[in-house]
């Protein structure tokens, strides 16, 4: 719906509205009791259409005086009424008339109300006794009263007429999964996962989906699915402990210490392993919290690597291959290069008879057996044995064995001893346990390189992170006005998307991996393809910049949160409006959207947390008690507590259904801002700043 604003403006006569407004005030509270009711219920319309007028006439500083002077004087009376003049009141330009839906209803609808006639009638006569003109065309031009005599009429249809409000004439698609189709049937039918409590849990979170309407959209393409992440992220949930306001959850706050106040931005990954910092020098650090990080090797690497991992592996198999054999065996090792015995067997010793062999371990005294000289060799010295054992492994190099050419023979039974001695010998009494564990079978292709590293690509200070889901990439945007994708595995810049004419404060990731989203200083925020170079919407609603950027979990629509105090629902496949959320009286710093998709969580420069109602775009509760301006907000997963983190260096704890909005408990840092939170998958919250 398309509201056009009337283009009267009424001109103010009057040089001293205030008192005027004051006096008609006074007079209507000293009236007679059988008029009084009446006669106040029309003092709350008047007063916003004056306040209207008055900045619409660019008499902004009176405007703002005027409202200052009597808004104490309503805010009581309903509360409905205090929402609204919560959002009046961040109106500062004529500009934002326009934009703003409740002033756009009052404007543009007439305000119905229900007086008696006699109560009426004394209004008017006020009104022309005083020349109070401006007031008396406010009534003309914005009220529909219906004039009565006899008995009172019901109040209940008070109020602005014909209002829709913007949106709210649109049913939204708020249905939202937390497993996509592919992940959904790979747990469903897999053999792997039969009789799995996974199946379970994944059955009752699918149940109701419609395949048709959920995957495919008809404007917005569909990205390719991660089922392997979204299993895991199943798997995890299954773990997860279950938090109220009489089981709070756990918090691991990480600092970082040397940061010399140039830490801009941080965040942390959906399964809290990672950490992404933003530095105002303009480069990115990756923090692993769960081991070393691992690069991708090139192709010349993984050439080099082959030839000597073979040679190793080889070296390895035949030591253990001795420790595998029954100990009543003879073992016959042949040289496949010189065709003879590497060690062989007699009667009561175990000589190297490979000339060269020998000679490594006996030194140029090629005659002597291994055995003798092993005897020579003192069983308590720990680096002696170690020696040796390099020794050894050193000729396993030099000759490779071919594992098929190992001959057993179980006749002899009188070797035992002999061979048991010499073993123990190089390796002490007793083998080592051999430990089976599952190897990644993409092990080989991965290095480590150490437990962080840094990006380095972006000319500008680095503004926000977001983490891909599954971890193999990231985005970044910078007051350089570009925004950059990294590869995790290669940690290297692979795209730079440009679009912006000014610095980018923020972006966000969509669930399926395939659009993201960016707002900044011009007031603009584009969608964005993964694989395109150009923006696939261009959303320009906002009067003033655009700070922060969020997807609904499904994909369908994107909020957006500006320094006009407002945050806007878009639809993703057309960038219309949806819905317009009003209650921030200052700058909106952080949103997060509920696993279920119908609560909204905001936060602001006003130190206020807020919960809405994303299909009425209702406020639903004010949490207060912030002492600063609030970084991050969060939900946590199947439950009713939230969290938020901010400049007053604490963590605060709220249950969402607590109408009072007092935090449920409070921990403090000793002197860290916290600038990101999340609840990870277990519960548990992961909390990251400076410490200054």
């Amino acid at each position: 719906m398309v509201v056009i604003l009337k283009k009267h403006i009424l001109q103010n006569d009057d040089p001293d509205v205030i008192s005027s407004f004051s006096d008609l005030k006074t007079w209507v509270e000293e009236s007679l009791d059988i008029f009084r009711d009446e006669l106040l219920r029309i003092l709350y319309p008047l007063f916003v259409h004056i306040y209207l007028d008055l900045i619409a006439t660019h008499k902004i500083e009176i405007s703002k005086e005027f409202f200052k002077r009597f808004k104490k004087d309503f805010e009581s009376e309903r509360q409905q009424r205090k929402v609204e003049l919560s959002v009046l009141e961040s109106i500062s330009d004529v500009l934002h008339l326009r934009e703003n839906n409740i002033a756009c209803n009052y404007r543009s609808h007439k305000y119905r109300l229900a007086v008696g006639k006699y109560a009426f009638t004394l209004f008017l006569a006020y009104l022309e006794d005083h020349n109070l003109t401006q007031f008396l065309k406010i009534v003309s031009h914005y009220f529909d009263i219906d004039v009565y005599t006899g008995t009172r009429k019901s109040t209940d249809d008070e109020g602005i007429s014909g209002v829709v409000e913007i949106g709210e004439d649109t049913a939204l698609d708020l249905n939202t999964y937390l497993v996509d189709k592919t992940a959904a049937d790979t747990v469903l039918t897999g053999e792997k996962y039969k009789f799995d409590p996974l199946q379970t849990f994944v059955h009752k979170n699918v149940k109701g989906m419609d395949k048709e309407e959920k995957y495919n959209k008809p404007n917005v393409p569909i990205g390719p699915t991660i089922p392997n992440a979204n299993i895991k992220k199943m798997q995890e949930l299954l773990k997860r402990v279950s938090v109220s306001k009489n089981h709070l959850p756990s918090i691991c706050c990480y600092t970082v210490h040397n940061s010399d106040e140039k830490l801009c931005c941080a965040e942390i990954n959906e399964e809290c392993t990672m950490i992404a910092l933003g530095y105002q020098d303009s480069y990115i650090e990756i923090i692993s919290l769960k081991g070393d990080l691992r690069k991708l090797k090139t192709s010349t690497e993984l050439g080099k690597g082959e030839d000597s991992s073979s040679k190793k592996n080889a070296k390895k198999d035949t030591i253990e291959n001795i420790y595998d054999m029954d100990l009543n065996e003879s073992v016959i090792f042949k040289n496949k290069n010189q065709g003879e015995d590497l060690f062989a067997n007699t009667e009561y010793d175990f000589d190297i008879t490979n000339k060269n062999a020998k000679s490594k371990f006996a030194g140029n005294q090629s005659t002597e057996s291994f055995e003798n000289y092993s005897k020579k060799l003192d069983f308590d010295d720990q680096s002696a044995r170690k020696t040796e054992i390099d020794k050894f492994e050193n000729t396993l190099d030099e000759n490779p064995i071919n594992n098929s050419e190992i001959n057993l023979n179980t006749s002899s039974s009188t070797k035992k001893h002999e061979i048991d001695y010499n073993l123990e010998h190089i390796y002490g009494k007793q083998k080592p346990e051999k430990k089976e564990k599952q190897k990644d079978p993409t092990a080989h292709l991965y290095e480590s390189i150490g437990p962080s590293t840094k990006l380095i690509g972006h000319s500008g200070p680095i503004y926000c992170l977001k983490f891909f889901k599954g971890n193999k990439f990231l985005l970044s945007c910078s007051q350089d006005c570009t925004v950059r994708l990294w590869s995790l595995e290669l940690f290297t810049c692979i795209a730079i998307y440009k679009a912006h004419v000014f610095p980018i404060w923020s972006i966000d990731v969509s669930a399926d991996n395939w659009y993201f989203a960016s707002g900044g200083l011009d007031k603009q925020a584009h969608i964005w393809s993964v694989i395109g170079s150009k923006p696939e919407r261009l959303i320009v609603s906002a009067l003033s910049d655009v700070t922060v950027v969020k997807f609904h979990p499904n994909g369908n629509y994107i909020f957006t949160g500006s320094n006009d105090n407002k945050i806007r629902m878009h639809s993703v496949q057309d960038g219309s409006i949806k819905r317009i959320f009003n209650g921030h009286t200052e700058g909106i710093t952080c949103l997060e959207v509920s696993s279920c998709g119908k609560f909204l969580l905001s936060g602001g420069k006003d130190k206020l947390v807020i919960l809405w109602d994303i299909a009425a775009s209702k406020l639903l509760n004010k949490f207060t008690g912030n002492e600063r301006s609030v970084y991050s907000v969060a939900f946590c997963w199947f439950g009713n507590i939230i969290a938020s983190v901010g400049a007053d260096c604490s963590v605060r704890i709220w249950d969402r259904t607590d109408s009072k909005g007092v935090p449920v408990s409070t921990f403090f840092t000793r002197n860290t801002p916290l600038i990101a939170i999340r609840f990870g998958f277990r519960n548990i919250i992961s909390v990251v700043g400076p410490f200054l």
